[in-house]
């Protein structure tokens, strides 16, 4: 009797193929380190690797490589994800937030519109002494630019002060000087290159005093009277 009841017992058990089917693949989930989800599903985790839930999609996700110094630091599963979670504003701070500034709205309003007068009033002083320290400054470099007489240099032969002088050799020496027109037409015959009767003289440039109006002249093959008349009364 033992027997046949332990059979019955046995036979009243249901065994249909949907349940052995679904048992087997639990069976075969939990061999493969099958990891279940919050929504119910799995996902495979065959070498047992820590797992932890995306903060942004919701979905379980391994450890990996990249993570082996920030895992614990580690809140969502991809980039995308992580980005999504920057962009949303911050649910933690946010009541703290607003219970800060409703208890000091009243001082921060009157503080503001105190600064914005102090703001309104300050500008047009503080522009207003820019535009005066400009205007100091130009003026004195206009002063030290108008100032022509400081700046002149004087001749190496006759020693007055001139704006416009010319560099050349004019001696057995061949030493460098800088002459005016007057002392350099002597020196030159009038001609920038020289000529037989002045062996000795070379062409070296000219130097200009520039806070002077000074015509520069222009030479041909040979001086021209105008040219030099021009160079002489630079000088004077």
């Amino acid at each position: 009797s033992s027997r046949f009841g332990s059979s019955n017992q046995s036979q009243c058990i249901p065994w249909t193929p949907c349940a052995f089917c679904s048992k087997l693949q639990s069976s075969r989930m939990v061999s493969d380190g099958a990891v279940r989800g919050n929504d119910g599903s799995y996902f495979r985790n065959p070498h047992h690797l820590p797992t932890k839930v995306c903060m942004t999609c919701n979905r379980p996700f391994t450890w990996r490589k990249k993570w082996e110094r920030c895992w614990d630091e580690v809140l969502t599963c991809s980039n995308r994800c992580k980005t999504e979670r920057r962009r949303r504003p911050n649910e933690s701070e946010t009541p703290l937030f607003d219970v800060v500034a409703h208890t000091n709205v009243s001082s921060d309003l009157w503080e503001e519109q105190g600064s914005l007068e102090n703001e309104e009033n300050g500008i047009g002083s503080r522009a207003d002494r820019r535009r005066a320290r400009k205007q100091a400054i130009k003026e004195e470099r206009c002063s030290l630019r108008d100032d022509v007489t400081s700046k002149r240099k004087p001749c190496h032969i006759c020693e007055v002060h001139v704006d416009l002088l010319i560099r050349c050799t004019c001696d057995e020496t061949l030493e460098w000087r800088m002459l005016c027109g007057r002392c350099w037409t002597k020196a030159s015959g009038g001609v920038p290159d020289g000529d037989i009767a002045h062996p000795h003289y070379r062409y070296g440039g000219l130097w200009k005093n520039r806070s002077a109006k000074v015509k520069m002249p222009s030479f041909g093959v040979k001086a021209s009277s105008s040219n030099t008349a021009s160079l002489t009364s630079e000088t004077q």
